[in-house]
């Protein structure tokens, strides 16, 4: 049975048991999550970012409109086609979408793990 699946991460979450009915996993990188149980059987499941990954996920307009602007101002210089220009700009719209997707993976399944709360404890965004 298959309790998480992410597509496109690089790296696989760590694994961890925090209690014996409770499981931990930590996520090293983003991605499209296709599958993703909360419990089973008596077996709940928890989901952790780092504080970084969070972070990284905020950026997500800036940075497209960023990457927009360097396309297109290679283009204007020559540097890159009409075409290639397109390309560019649909590849940057769809690693925002994709990373958009996986925030909003996280507000409504994870946990961020935030150092510095006073509790010592994870916080929720």
């Amino acid at each position: 049975m298959q309790i998480f699946e992410i597509d496109d991460a690089a790296e696989q979450p760590h694994i961890s048991w925090t209690n014996r009915n409770e499981l931990k996993l930590e996520l090293n990188d983003e991605g499209t999550v296709s599958v993703c149980k909360h419990e089973v059987a008596d077996i709940k499941i928890k989901y952790v970012v780092p504080k970084w990954m969070w972070d990284s996920l905020g950026a997500i307009e800036s940075d497209h409109v960023r990457d927009d602007r360097q396309s297109e101002e290679l283009f204007k210089a020559g540097k890159m086609s009409q075409d290639d220009l397109r390309v560019s700009l649909q590849t940057i719209q769809a690693v925002a979408e994709e990373r958009a997707t996986f925030r909003q993976w996280v507000l409504d399944n994870a946990t961020v793990d935030v150092d510095a709360v006073a509790n010592g404890q994870p916080t929720k965004r």
